[in-house]
Parts: structure tokens; sequence; C-alpha cells
């Protein structure tokens, strides 16, 4: 596994309370002293469970796969997308510009190592918080980076049970067990479904609302080893699929956000082209596109 710290943090995000919907690839390690520092961002982190997506009119116009989701390969050598937006959105090059500088900073841990086990508060900066910053000069990056593509940062994160989510997101989430969800609306959830009978199928489904700065990436091994191609649902809508020998995806892209589903099974542990297809229909991806404010009233 890897010690780089920049990764490492943005790959927190996939830190699952179930065992069984831990993505083999995220599972990375951190070390004893950050985990002790983000104690209860820890807790939180845990809830999270998510996925990606693809562009608005990408369908009708140019081919864009999971390629052009690809963020530049940095120290780890691993292979991350974005989990916001194609490479020329917004909200993929400042996910790369943050990824960059956080490859490249405090790398000998003398900052977090000087701060111990005491957690990182500024008063009046409660976002910063919901970023794992824990220095000024890691803020003020971070600002400088979201100013400079135009975004918002998250403010508030509540972890909500199946029925609070599809309450606050205003539609039914097929296979939810509840997760998380952010104050414009962005949020994931683990979910589980039957695609072969006798067999249940894990994934993640994760929606980001466009205009704000989203952090998380995922780790999907071989760009080349997935076959790609597009899929009407039966709602109507088109969307990306990408079938891999350890994982699958979905993609939809929106105006308003970017929508993605990871599929925790791939070629090798028996899903198929019309299996992924199935799923894709189990989705409604024409409700998911109705962005509203949420109603933000805590954990619960």
């Amino acid at each position: 596994m890897r010690n780089d710290r920049g990764d490492s943090r943005l790959n927190e995000a996939f830190q699952y309370l179930n065992d069984k919907f831990l993505d083999i690839a995220e599972q990375e390690k951190r070390t004893r002293k950050r985990k002790s520092v983000k104690f209860y961002w820890g807790v939180i982190a845990a809830c999270i469970c998510l996925v990606f997506l693809i562009p608005a009119g990408a369908m009708a116009g140019k081919w864009l796969g999971v390629r052009e989701l690809l963020l530049p390969e940095g120290k780890s050598k691993m292979t991350l997308i974005s989990l916001s937006g194609y490479q020329e959105s917004p909200e993929a090059k400042a996910l790369a510009e943050w990824k960059a500088f956080l490859e490249n900073y405090d790398t000998d841990h003398k900052i977090l190592d000087a701060i111990g086990n005491d957690i990182f508060v500024v008063e009046g900066r409660e976002d910063w918080f919901l970023y794992y910053v824990y220095s000024y000069e890691m803020g003020e990056k971070l600002d400088e980076i979201a100013e400079k593509y135009d975004l918002k940062l998250h403010t508030q994160l509540d972890v909500v049970s199946q029925k609070e989510l599809e309450y606050r997101v205003g539609c039914s989430l097929a296979g939810s067990y509840g997760g998380y969800i952010y104050e414009d609306g962005s949020f994931a959830y683990d979910g589980e479904t039957e695609l072969k009978e006798g067999q249940i199928t894990y994934f993640q489904l994760r929606r980001v609302v466009k205009g704000t700065f989203d952090e998380v990436v995922l780790n999907i091994g071989q760009a080349e080893n997935y076959g790609e191609w597009q899929y009407v649902t039966a709602g109507g809508e088109q969307v990306l699929l990408a079938l891999g020998t350890d994982k699958a995806l979905i993609f939809r892209d929106f105006e308003k956000c970017f929508i993605t589903v990871n599929v925790l099974s791939g070629r090798d542990g028996g899903m198929t082209e019309e299996q992924l297809q199935k799923l894709a229909d189990k989705i409604d991806f024409g409700a998911l596109q109705e962005v509203k404010e949420p109603d933000m009233r805590g954990d619960r």
C-alpha cells in the first residue's frame, strides 16, 4: 500500500461501516497519528458510501468514457478518476490541482506531528473541517483553488438513514442502506440488489451537485481493462456503462449534477453486461437529476 498522505486522505471517503461494502481497491491504511487527529471525522468518513458519474450532453456528442475521468497520475501511481465530472469540468480541474497540492504538502509530516492529537479548528471555517484541513496554509490553498474555478465549498454533512436520505433527496433510492448528504444536495449511499437469483450485488452510488468542490476520487485499476458502451435505461435515460475485471461502473452527467455508480463486482466475479444493464434499469436517473436544497436537520 502507500504512505503518501495526499491520496490516502482523499481515499478516506471510502471507509465504510459495513465491511462487505469496502472497495478492496480503496482499502489503504492511514497512520495512527492521522487517525487520532481526525477521530471525529473518522466516524463520519466511516459512514460514507459512494460512486461516480457522466457529463450532460456527452452522450449526444463526443464519446466520453472512463479515460476522460482520469486524474493526472501522482506519486502513488494509482489510476484515479474524478467522481465529480470529466477532465475539462471546473470540478475535475479543481480536484486535480488540490490532489497535486496534497501530494507535495507536509511530506515529512512535521506539521501534522506538531499538531499531535489536537483537532485543527478555525472559528467560522467549519467548511475547512469537511476537507480534513489541518493547517492555515492548507485552508488558504483550498480557498484559492475553489475561487479559481468559481466553486463553493461544502458547509455541512449529515449521516442519515435510508428513509431520511430519500426524504431529503426527494425520491426512492434503489437498494439503499442510508448514507450521507451535503447541504447542496450532493449525497452517497451503499446499496445492494439481486441481479441474478440467489446472488446479491453490492454497489455505491454518488451524486455530486455541480458548482461545489468535492474531493472524492476512486481507484479503478487499469482503465484499459474496461469494456464500455452506451445504454438507454428502462426509464429512458442514456448512461455510460463500463465493465472491468474487478468492478463495473455506471455514469450519467446531467446539467446540474454528476452521478456515478461503483459496482463491487466485475467479470471475474460473474458480472455480465446484461446484469449491469439490469442494475442501471433499477436506478431512477431521471428523478436523481432533480436537485433540490435538502432539509439539513442533522444526523438521523
